[in-house]
């Protein structure tokens, strides 16, 4: 929890337990930086968590956990206590995060966190970004996944439903409602083709590949905007390119 009190804030969480899935699933909300309201405000989005099925795999498929996972909250779902325990682990996006950047190399499963990261760091030094603690930039932004249930396996993409869909837009409309993001961009192009489009101003929305995806290192015109430096670019060099292009964190 230190590491959350050093990054985050609990300032929305308020406002979040409004929102019923949020009710059902406290560990889902989305992370908040401390520094939040410090300047131009970026929502990041993922795609989703997913349990890990590494230990209790068997418990998960009979009960249908990830399928089920809007039914009821963990707690009261027929999980042993120990699976219950590692599916709120799991799917907890402060605690995950926190301990992702804590913990470099220690992670695999948690990659994306990482690289989001080093990209936001590398972005903010070359536009010039200053601050105490400039090695630490996640206390100046906010994440959130889009899809509000995990995917049934650790590692894979979720197979998303239309329910899965409506679900994360609504979710999507009441975090930009909560905490009032200046720009979005989602990392994910299955949460990309699932977003819908007026939530948010498309001006000031950007995409990319899931930072996992190898396409993060491979040029693709589909990747290109008004923002881009290339007519190709790369997953990562979109994500540099919109920060650069709306100079975020100038």
């Amino acid at each position: 929890m230190s590491s959350l009190n050093q990054r985050g804030t609990t300032e929305f969480n308020g406002k979040f337990a409004e929102f019923d899935h949020y009710k059902m699933h406290p560990q889902m909300m989305p992370f908040v930086g401390k520094h939040w309201n410090a300047g131009k405000k970026l929502l990041l989005i993922g795609e989703s968590h997913y349990i890990n099925n590494k230990h209790f795999g068997d418990e998960y498929a009979k009960h249908k956990t990830a399928r089920r996972w809007y039914d009821a909250p963990v707690t009261e779902t027929p999980l042993s206590e120990k699976a219950k325990i590692d599916a709120l682990t799991w799917t907890d996006t402060a605690t995950i995060m926190n301990w992702a950047l804590d913990n470099p190399g220690k992670a695999p499963g948690h990659r994306i966190y990482q690289n989001i990261y080093f990209t936001i760091r590398e972005a903010m030094r070359e536009s010039g970004f200053a601050s105490a603690s400039r090695d630490d930039v996640f206390p100046y932004i906010a994440y959130a996944n889009f899809f509000q249930r995990p995917a049934d396996s650790q590692g894979d993409s979720i197979a998303n439903t239309p329910k899965d869909n409506q679900r994360g837009n609504a979710a999507m409309r009441f975090i930009v409602d909560a905490i009032k993001p200046n720009y979005l961009f989602i990392m994910s192009s299955k949460a990309w083709d699932a977003f819908d489009k007026t939530i948010f101003d498309p001006a000031n929305t950007g995409r990319s590949p899931h930072p996992t995806n190898y396409w993060w290192n491979r040029a693709s015109r589909k990747y290109a905007s008004k923002c881009s430096s290339k007519e190709a670019p790369k997953g990562k060099e979109a994500f540099i390119d919109f920060l650069r292009y709306h100079k975020v964190f100038e």
